[in-house]
């Protein structure tokens, strides 16, 4: 009865340090640990050899793992989908590696925010070069710099920046901006010559609202003041 006591025990111990490492597993992958999880795998095989690889999960993450892959939870789903998420990372460093050479920077800042999301901790994003990674977040805080000057209608400063990022980026489609540009350009360029007519011709009234509308169009246009 005591030999039959001992090795239920010790049945309940390996099953409860299953669990747990099936839930440390999880844990890394879930926090995009990847070569942890490769590291957990293997081992979690060498210590139970008994065949039994299925993942003790809540229905919940059981759901997760089914609509992901179409497979139950196991052991190898785990450790093939951690080895494709580092090939993903990797062969999306090399892609961004070569689209910075090219000067394709529009594409290479997507690439690496694709890898970066996937594979932050991993070796290949963490490693690198500084001066490419500078290359990127140059040429994002101008493209953010755009939106924001064409938010305020500030649109000298706006083409000033698409000037920029269209020298410093082969793949960067500036049509838009630039055509909303050119437009309220032109349109507060009529409302601008509205005002001078109405001046000349001494309609105060007819002056102030075409002054007003060429404003709202765009408030920093240097020639208001020469109007004003």
């Amino acid at each position: 009865a005591g030999q039959k006591g001992n090795d239920v025990k010790r049945e309940l111990s390996e099953i409860q340090g299953k669990i747990e490492f099936q839930a440390l597993m999880v844990q890394l992958f879930v926090q995009r640990r990847f070569q942890h999880v490769l590291i957990s795998t293997r081992f979690y095989r060498a210590l139970f050899n008994d065949g039994d690889t299925k993942l003790n999960l809540g229905k919940d993450a059981t759901d997760l793992f089914l609509r992901s892959t179409g497979m139950p939870p196991t052991v190898a789903v785990l450790d093939s989908l951690t080895n494709e998420a580092i090939r993903d990372v990797r062969e999306g460093i090399r892609a961004f590696e070569f689209l910075v050479e090219q000067k394709e920077l529009d594409s290479a800042s997507r690439q690496l925010m694709q890898a970066f999301a996937i594979g932050e901790f991993m070796p290949d994003v963490q490693t690198l070069p500084r001066v490419k990674k500078r290359k990127i977040v140059d040429y994002v805080q101008k493209g953010n710099r755009l939106l924001s000057a064409i938010e305020v209608k500030d649109y000298g400063t706006a083409e000033t920046l698409v000037k920029d990022l269209t020298t410093q980026a082969k793949d960067f489609d500036g049509t838009k901006p630039q055509t909303l540009i050119e437009t309220a350009r032109r349109t507060a360029g009529l409302f601008l010559a509205k005002a001078r007519n109405a001046a000349v011709s001494g309609d105060k009234e007819g002056f102030e609202k075409s002054l007003q509308q060429a404003a709202e169009i765009w408030p920093l246009n240097p020639a208001l003041v020469e109007i004003s």
